[in-house]
């Protein structure tokens, strides 16, 4: 969206979470910020899931690299679920959202 690439580049389990690796890249001509704790992930059903992101940064240069980080979900949150969805949003202005739908979970 407007430039902002968000992938999922691999998904694990370890200990009780699901752990999806995330890519984020700033194509655009503007730095863009972030506010994780507004990420939005639910579960098949609609229900909001809890996660945590891990080592994104907060604001994502113009013309940037690739971003690593890791979304950690507490598998006791994922029964039944077959996919999740995850959407996110710039901060403050809320101009840009990052939409990633029906991601497969497997057990």
């Amino acid at each position: 969206s407007q430039g902002v690439i968000l992938e999922i580049s691999h998904a694990k389990y370890q200990g009780s979470s699901l752990l999806l690796g995330l890519s984020l890249k700033n194509e655009s001509q503007q730095s863009v910020r972030f506010l994780y704790s507004f990420l939005n992930v639910r579960d098949d059903r609609g229900k909001p899931l809890s996660a945590i992101t891990e080592g994104l940064p907060g604001e994502i240069p113009a013309n940037s690299k690739n971003f690593q980080g890791t979304l950690r979900i507490p598998t006791i949150l994922l029964d039944d679920t077959k996919t999740i969805s995850l959407t996110l949003t710039d901060y403050p202005e809320q101009n840009l959202e990052l939409n990633l739908k029906q991601i497969p979970i497997e057990r």
